[in-house]
């Protein structure tokens, strides 16, 4: 098996889709920080269903998505589509698009350094690329860390589909390296209780409100804002 089979074969374990919550927290994000967009990118659509809500949300702007797995049937016919490994630079010109969503996808690609820079190249002038990852500073996370010696998240059920874990301080280098502003950090504000993955901080009885933030948030976002 060669290396673009075996990146394919942890796509497809990946099962392409993420949640509501962090559709929820990405698409906030994108309403806090970019007024208008006219050309949107799913960078890392998976089966498309975030593709497709991407369309109901931008009416009337024209959307693409790429990802390692074939075009989706599922996503409106109007979507441009690039089936490219997502670890190499995608076949379209610097400064296509406005807006660029990478939901859940940095953990799966071998180079985060690559991916940002990927990022600016592909985002004209004003342009914003909001990304989402899991929450290595997370209570959960660091707990895990301390104790298997691995981020939650990325333990052997996890891999080889999730394979590079992202702090936050990760995003403020590779971001001011490629030229962006320094990111702006954002929540889903939905964590897991450490050794009670039932029951998330959110819903304990009384003080769920309580918890949000870094320490409370299994997934979280960087907003990087090309000058």
């Amino acid at each position: 098996m060669n290396i673009l089979e075996k990146r394919l074969e942890a796509a497809c374990l990946s099962g392409g889709i993420s949640n509501s919550d962090i559709y929820s927290a990405a698409l906030a994000a994108a309403r806090r920080h970019k007024s208008g967009a006219n050309r949107i990118l799913d960078f890392g659509s998976g089966v498309g269903d975030f593709t497709k809500l991407l369309c109901s949300t931008y009416a009337g702007a024209s959307v693409a998505g790429a990802d390692i797995l074939p075009r989706p049937t599922t996503i409106p016919p109007s979507v441009d589509w690039y089936e490219a490994d997502l670890n190499g630079p995608l076949p379209v010109p610097d400064g296509a698009f406005d807006l660029i969503f990478a939901v859940e996808v940095i953990e799966h690609l071998e180079n985060s350094r690559q991916v940002v820079r990927e990022l600016y190249r592909l985002l004209a002038a004003g342009g914003v690329a909001i990304l989402t990852t899991p929450n290595t500073g997370s209570m959960r996370s660091l707990i895990t860390y301390f104790v298997r010696g691995h981020h939650a998240q990325f333990d052997d059920a996890n891999y080889p589909a999730h394979i590079t874990a992202v702090t936050a301080l990760d995003f403020k280098r590779t971001a001011t390296e490629a030229g962006f502003r320094a990111p702006i950090f954002f929540y889903t504000d939905v964590g897991t209780v450490p050794k009670i993955l039932s029951l998330k901080w959110q819903n304990i009885p009384g003080i769920g409100t309580l918890f949000k933030g870094k320490l409370y948030s299994d997934n979280f976002g960087a907003v990087l804002v090309k000058s």
